[in-house]
């Protein structure tokens, strides 16, 4: 198989992911996936990824949880354009 994005080779793998459900997001471990050795594109059969919202459903009562860092992206501030040097004039000079 290759990969949908980046034509790159696709293997069969068993992961740690994140699934997004219901404005969640949940990380799973040992999942069958296959993964894209380019870009890493991971695609889910229909069985696993039923397995995945049904774990996802039950979210509330996982035991174990993960802590990581958390920062959001802010784009930086521009600094102040230095004043522009005004053009010397340019004329036309006319021979005569």
């Amino acid at each position: 198989m290759t990969c949908e994005f980046c034509d790159g080779t696709v293997e069969q793998r068993v992961i740690l992911t994140d699934f997004h459900y219901m404005g969640r997001t949940i990380y799973v471990d040992g999942v069958p996936a296959r993964v894209c050795r380019q870009c890493g594109e991971r695609y889910f059969d229909g069985v696993v990824y039923e397995r995945l919202e049904a774990i996802a459903k039950r979210s509330g009562r996982l035991k174990r949880t993960i802590q990581f860092p958390f920062a959001r992206y802010t784009a930086p501030r521009r600094a102040a354009r230095p004043a522009r040097a005004e053009a010397p004039a340019v004329g036309v000079l006319s021979g005569g």
